[in-house]
């Protein structure tokens, strides 16, 4: 006898399909964007001539970063943005602390904490490697500026599978997808779990992208 299985034999088999360990990744748009976009770009310039070195990280190739305080600025259109992030990360944690929460009864208040705030501006040709954030839930990017032509692969963010690189074949395909390419558009933000490798492609263009990131803990209110 075959190890083979019909689709109907499975039916028969199966009552539910469930899903454990699904991957929430948010995507929200700023309405306000174009009202904050030029100050943004304003500062970013003025902090960059004020601290003209940037932040010396290993995944960082031929770009400015500023230093992970920026969210403690009292610059207006600056904490418009962190406001931003934080509603909706918090929004994203809803939805995928839903189930669990109602599962186990748990009747506690949380809010959202931003541990790290900062700025990327990215020269021609750069780009950051495949890298994950540490002590923290969530990790995020919104884009100031995308300084993009019409290829949209041109200085995207990709978010690597959670299920790293088993052996593929048919049935590992159907849900081991490698990269998710995320194009970015002005005003975009994309939230995702800070455990997710990510990274960015070469930006390329004489316009600089610009993006605001940041990495935010869940924790009890008081």
């Amino acid at each position: 006898m075959t190890g083979t299985c019909t689709m109907a034999a499975m039916k028969k088999k199966f009552y539910e399909i469930l899903k454990y360990w699904p991957t929430f990744v948010g995507e929200f748009y700023n309405s306000e964007h174009s009202k904050i976009k030029k100050n943004l770009l304003t500062y970013f310039k003025d902090y960059k001539n004020k601290q003209p070195t940037s932040r010396r990280g290993g995944e960082n190739f031929n770009l400015y970063e500023s230093c992970y305080d920026l969210h403690k600025d009292n610059n207006e259109d600056l904490q418009k943005v962190f406001h931003f992030i934080s509603k909706s990360v918090f929004s994203v944690f809803q939805q995928a602390s839903k189930k669990y929460i109602v599962e186990r009864g748990i009747e506690k208040k949380y809010r959202v904490i931003i541990k790290d705030g900062w700025f990327i501006t990215y020269e021609n040709g750069g780009f950051v490697a495949p890298h994950t954030h540490d002590d923290c839930s969530w990790s995020c990017v919104y884009y100031v500026q995308s300084g993009k032509d019409s290829n949209k692969k041109n200085g995207a963010t990709y978010l690597q599978s959670p299920y790293g690189r088993l052996k593929s074949d048919v049935g590992a395909e159907s849900y081991q997808h490698s990269l998710k390419n995320i194009e970015p558009i002005e005003g975009k933000l994309v939230v995702w779990p800070s455990y997710i490798i990510h990274g960015s492609y070469p930006h390329m263009g004489k316009v600089k992208k610009a993006i605001i990131s940041a990495n935010l803990a869940i924790v009890e209110a008081n």
